[in-house]
């Protein structure tokens, strides 16, 4: 039986995840994301930009784009997904917000008040 190709994103991920010792459960859960919805988005291939620049950074890798014909680099991918002091929004930050909506989904769902 031939083999479907598998969307570029989601083999990029596997490619990444398989270079580490995490599972896929483990960077699902270090970027914030139900496993089963990283599943699906992994089958599907279906990652934002974010997520990928999350799940790079889970794994040791970033992200960088260049202008090739002016030698310039147009993303800093450490203003997005760095963790130190100087980076605009931290990977533990992200998290935090993805959490939070989450959590703030529920409480409308199920009636519950702060």
């Amino acid at each position: 039986m031939k083999k479907k190709h598998e969307n570029p994103k989601s083999e990029l991920i596997r490619h990444m995840i398989s270079n580490t010792e995490l599972s896929q459960k483990e960077v699902a859960e270090a970027i914030g994301c139900k496993y089963c919805t990283f599943l699906n988005k992994l089958t599907r291939g279906q990652f934002s930009f974010e997520d990928m620049l999350l799940i790079g950074e889970v794994c040791g890798y970033y992200f960088s784009i260049y202008n090739y014909c002016s030698d310039h680099q147009i993303l800093d991918p450490e203003k997005f997904v760095g963790n130190d002091a100087t980076s605009d929004v931290s990977i533990e930050r992200r998290i935090y917000e993805r959490k939070k909506a989450e959590l703030e989904k529920m409480k409308l769902k199920f009636g519950f008040e702060d």
